[in-house]
């Protein structure tokens, strides 16, 4: 259960950010050991998919130190559960600054951290270049190829809807007691048999 939940976020435009070396090296050890470069999938057709950054802690005092090391991210917490200490979280969803802070830690960076975040960069990358419909999904959700069963394209935005699952959703309808024709859900009469009774 959720107690409290608040946000501290990057510094003010007018206070300039000076990089300290011995603190981004401090910085990316404890990223080594502590955060991890991901990535969000979140292809739909408002939102693509977008590499973050986050690192998660039981204090906030070594989240605010990563964070004035590197000068970017925003703190989340703190999060209370029953049984379990306080989690803090240092979060990052932009690219261009997750990006930033990785070429900040890069000197200092091990061998697996590295290779993280370029793969979850290059998603990244690979996501902004998406369409913003989903013309470039080869099956639906429910696992249909979209060769195999084809498509309807809404006109207006370009998104492609499933016309297995169309079907599906017809079958599912209740028949008309009239004329037996799939009828909207809490309707009493189809379109058809409501025109003539009009």
């Amino acid at each position: 259960m959720i107690v409290h939940s608040s946000k501290t976020g990057d510094y003010p435009d007018h206070v300039p950010f000076q990089p300290n070396r011995e603190e981004l090296a401090w910085a990316a050890g404890f990223f080594d050991g502590e955060g991890c470069t991901g990535y969000a999938n979140q292809h739909t057709n408002k939102r693509r998919g977008h590499a973050y950054l986050s690192v998660a802690q039981a204090e906030r005092y070594p989240l605010e130190r990563f964070m004035a090391a590197v000068g970017f991210g925003a703190i989340h917490g703190p999060v209370l559960m029953e049984n379990r200490k306080p989690k803090w979280n240092y979060r990052i969803d932009s690219f261009e600054k997750v990006q930033a802070v990785i070429a900040l830690l890069w000197t200092w960076l091990g061998p697996t951290k590295r290779a993280q975040a370029k793969l979850k960069l290059t998603q990244g990358i690979a996501s902004a270049k998406m369409p913003r419909n989903n013309q470039w999904l080869l099956v639906c959700k429910r696992g249909h190829s979209y060769a195999d069963v084809g498509t309807y394209v809404q006109p207006r935005t370009g998104f492609r809807t499933c016309r297995a699952c169309m079907s599906a959703q017809v079958r599912k309808k209740p028949p008309c007691p009239k004329c037996g024709t799939p009828m909207d859900h809490g309707s009493k009469t189809c379109r058809a048999c409501w025109r003539e009774v009009a």
